[in-house]
């Protein structure tokens, strides 16, 4: 049986800070983000391993789960005196074959792009603004439709009614405008 420890290759006296340290290098190292351009297989080694780097980071992270967890791993008493059979303490095991998968090499960097989370909030540009046009388009159709309810106006009426079709097309526009502009404002990656 791996423990957590040995997923994340710290020892059980570790720091909660070093544990946090292992589990962030090994995030980055592991992580499928990293491996986009990678095999299916490669991919999907990636992704098992990062379950258990997410497992061992859930317990080891917390400390009330970490003290629960050391106790689990408390060595095992002696067999009873009538021979009955009980755990003997935990042998460290490697780690498993699908680990460290062939492809990988520990010493290699990894380029600092593919290290950078991509999080922002909100639109970055004009470009990602047009996903609010839709939802305006709608506001504004139901506000006229109310509006020419109260005033009785068939002018209104008719305004109203032609936003409908316009805000459907821009609900299935503005996603495939928002991306093209994404595309074209992403900048080219340094050359090696």
């Amino acid at each position: 049986m791996v423990t957590h420890y040995q997923v994340l290759g710290v020892a059980m006296a570790a720091g909660h800070d070093e544990i946090k340290r292992a589990y962030h290098r090994l995030a980055r190292r592991h992580h499928p983000d990293t491996h986009s351009q990678a095999s299916t297989a490669v991919q999907e080694s990636a992704r098992r391993i990062m379950v258990d780097i997410n497992a061992a980071w859930a317990v080891l992270g917390d400390p009330d789960r970490r003290r629960q967890y050391d106790a689990e791993l408390a060595p095992r008493p002696p067999p009873t005196e009538d021979g009955a059979p009980t755990d003997g303490p935990l042998s460290p095991a490697g780690f498993p074959d699908w680990f460290e998968p062939d492809w990988f090499d520990p010493d290699e960097e990894v380029p600092a792009a593919l290290l950078e989370e991509d999080v922002h909030h909100g639109p970055r540009g004009p470009g990602e603004m047009i996903v609010f046009v839709p939802v305006a388009l709608a506001a504004l159709a139901v506000a006229t439709f109310a509006l020419a309810l109260v005033v009785q106006w068939p002018a209104l009426f008719a305004v109203s009614l032609l936003l409908v079709p316009l805000t459907l097309v821009s609900f299935l526009a503005a996603p495939f405008v928002a991306m093209a502009t994404r595309v074209r404002s992403r900048p080219e990656p340094a050359g090696d």
